[in-house]
Formats: C-alpha cells, sequence, structure tokens
C-alpha cells in the first residue's frame, strides 16, 4: 500500500465498527469516485451497481464471514478481491489492497494481449478457433465465413465435436487426450 494512502471503505452502518483503528481507511456513505483510483471496498450489497458502473476499477467486495463460493462468485463478476470482517482485519486489509491492485494490473495486461490476438487472428486468412478444455468453441476468426460459409457467432458455445466426421471422433479424443 503506498504510504498516507487513504483506502475508501462504503459498508453499512453495522460493520463500520470493524474498520476502526485501521490506519489509512476513509468512511464513505457512497462508493468512491473511480477518479481516486485507490482500492475500494465495498458493501456486497453496493458490489453489484459499482462493479457496472465503474468498469476496471478495483472493488473489494466485504463479506460478513469467509465464504468461498461468495468469493468465487465475486471473483468471476469482476471484483479484484474480497474481505471477509473478522478479527484480523487491520493486518489484512493492507494485504488485500495489494492484491486487488495486482490482479487489476494482471487483468488489464491479460485484456491488452487477448485485444492484440485477437486483432491477429481475426485478420487471417486461415480458420483459426480458440476452445476450451472441454472442446467448446470460445472464439473464432471471421474467415470462418470465407471458407466454410458460416457465421462465426453461430458457432461460438458450440461442441467442436459436433463438427467431427463420427469416424474421425475416437482418433480425435486420443490425440486430445
Amino acid at each position: 500500500m503506498v504510504k498516507h494512502e487513504q483506502i475508501p471503505v462504503c459498508v453499512r452502518k453495522e460493520w463500520r465498527s470493524a474498520f476502526s483503528g485501521v490506519p489509512g481507511v476513509k468512511m464513505r456513505d457512497a462508493p468512491p469516485d473511480p477518479e481516486s483510483g485507490a482500492p475500494a471496498v465495498v458493501d456486497e450489497n453496493l458490489a453489484e451497481e459499482v462493479l457496472a458502473s465503474r468498469p476496471g476499477y478495483p472493488i473489494i467486495v466485504a463479506l460478513p464471514d469467509r465464504d468461498h463460493e461468495r468469493e468465487c462468485f465475486w471473483l468471476e463478476r469482476g471484483c479484484a478481491a474480497c474481505l471477509a470482517l473478522t478479527d484480523d482485519l487491520k493486518s489484512r486489509l493492507p494485504r488485500c489492497v495489494e492484491r486487488a491492485r495486482a490482479r487489476r494490473t494482471a487483468l488489464n495486461r491479460v485484456r491488452k494481449e487477448d485485444v492484440r490476438y485477437r486483432a491477429m487472428v481475426d485478420n487471417l486468412m486461415e480458420v483459426v478457433t480458440l476452445l476450451d478444455g472441454f472442446g467448446v468453441i470460445l472464439h473464432e476468426s471471421p474467415s470462418i465465413h470465407d471458407v466454410f460459409g458460416w457465421d462465426p457467432n453461430e458457432l461460438v458455445g458450440r461442441n467442436s465435436m459436433e463438427f467431427v466426421h463420427l469416424a474421425d471422433v475416437p482418433g480425435l479424443m486420443k490425440l486430445l487426450g
């Protein structure tokens, strides 16, 4: 955490006492201004609205206790980190802020790489298909329309095995492991 940085915290009133005595905390009644750049801790009840209105802003979702399923839910939705309001909050908050910053930096780097990858793939004459570990099509290059006449958007989300001749499926499955 940057020295003397204020960490905006916007949580419900009954949770505010958990943050008393934590250095650098600035309690707020409304979600922080995205211009501040500092990761902000927001109440789970506000998280959806804040994530939607501030894309790319590092949000730490405050949860009443440690709940792995809730943490996964919020991380998948785009929050930078989750913070359980437990006794050791004073020592965990600065580390959580650093993790939130690091995660946001890494996600921004991945997005930039993804943009470059897509720009390259989308301009190739060859057909390029990106699959997940189960063979589901995640991305299809636009050239599939020129080569096969298919709209790339119609193929995304479908299983690639649908397009393999039935006699070739066992050999392909063996090859893919």
